[in-house]
């Protein structure tokens, strides 16, 4: 039984020795060998990205949709008191929608970005809307862009 040690593998990225390499040489493997893996590390990046941006920039399928109802909400929250007095509050204006699109209606929450303001002209009762919808979000479009909505509630429409 020899005590023999047994060679332990080793990984190198050093130029194979190929009898006496000059320095140059195995500079230019290095720089070669990297550049692949830059190359290729740009390359499934590149591909990456064209995949996410494929799945961000999709366009959703527009459906048509009426508009059925809406009912503006006011919440009111207090800011300040002196004593049990409420002296100072702000107010969000928050509109609910209801939109049948084929057998379903939707109740949906709107809440404008800039306090107090007008709702978009196109929004009228009875009128035909398109509308993309997403898990929990529901986009109407006006003649100026998307206006994101949130989903409340889904019920299904009786025949």
């Amino acid at each position: 039984m020899g005590t023999e040690k047994q060679p332990v593998p080793s990984f190198s990225l050093a130029a194979p020795d190929r009898g006496k390499a000059s320095t140059l040489e195995k500079t230019a493997y290095l720089v070669s060998l990297s550049m692949k893996k830059i190359r290729s590390l740009l390359l499934a990046f590149g591909s990456l990205g064209c995949f996410l941006s494929s799945l961000v920039f999709a366009e959703h399928p527009y459906g048509t949709a009426v508009l059925l109802e809406i009912q503006k909400k006011i919440a009111t929250v207090p800011r300040s008191y002196l004593w049990d007095v409420v002296v100072t509050y702000s107010e969000t204006e928050t509109y609910e929608l209801r939109i049948r699109m084929g057998n379903e209606t939707y109740i949906t929450d709107y809440t404008p970005i800039i306090q107090p303001s007008a709702l978009p002209v196109e929004w009228k009762i009875g009128q035909p809307i398109e509308v993309p919808l997403e898990k929990r979000k529901m986009f109407l479009k006006t003649s100026y862009g998307e206006i994101m909505t949130y989903i409340v509630r889904r019920t299904k429409v009786r025949p």
